[in-house]
C-alpha cells in the first residue's frame, strides 16, 4: 500500500499508472478483513495521491472511475477522514458530472464539511450571527 501510494506521488504524469494504483489501493480496501487493524497514516497519503490524480486528469473517464471507487471504498471504512479533506467534494462533483457511478455515491452518502465548519455550527455554544460581535449567547 505504501509503495502503490508512493508511486502515485512519484510519478504524477502518468496516466496509466495513477489508474491502475487507484485500482490497486481501491481492491486492497474492499478486501480488507474485519481484524485488520484500522487505517493508519499511509491511508492518507493514498488520499493526497487520489486527488492529486483526480485533479492532473480531469477528462480521463477511467482514471475517474477507478478514483472515484477508491474514495468510495474509503468512505465505507472512515466517512469523517473523506469529509473533512478539503477539496474533494469538488473532484467528486466534477466526476460525477463525466457519469462515473461511485462519485454520485459519494456526494449522496457522505456529510461533507471541512473541520473549520463542524466546529462552529455545531455544539451548544452556538451563537446567532449578530451575536458574535457583541459577546452575548443564545438564551436557551
Amino acid at each position: 500500500m505504501e509503495t502503490v501510494a508512493s508511486a502515485m506521488l512519484r510519478h504524477p504524469t502518468e496516466a496509466a499508472l495513477q489508474t491502475a494504483s487507484c485500482a490497486t489501493l481501491s481492491n486492497i480496501l474492499r478486501f480488507r478483513a474485519a481484524t485488520d487493524p484500522p487505517l493508519g497514516a499511509f491511508w492518507t497519503e493514498a488520499l493526497c495521491a487520489t486527488a492529486a490524480a483526480m485533479s492532473n486528469f480531469p477528462s480521463d473517464i477511467a482514471l475517474q472511475a477507478r478514483a472515484s471507487g477508491l474514495l468510495w471504498a474509503l468512505a465505507t471504512e472512515d466517512p469523517l477522514r473523506l469529509a473533512a479533506r478539503p477539496g474533494l467534494r469538488g473532484l467528486a462533483e466534477h466526476a460525477a458530472g463525466l457519469g462515473v457511478r461511485e462519485a454520485r455515491l459519494l456526494l449522496e452518502c457522505v456529510a461533507w464539511s471541512a473541520r473549520d465548519e463542524a466546529s462552529v455550527s455545531t455544539g451548544g455554544g452556538r451563537r446567532r450571527w449578530g451575536q458574535w460581535a457583541t459577546g452575548r449567547r443564545v438564551a436557551a
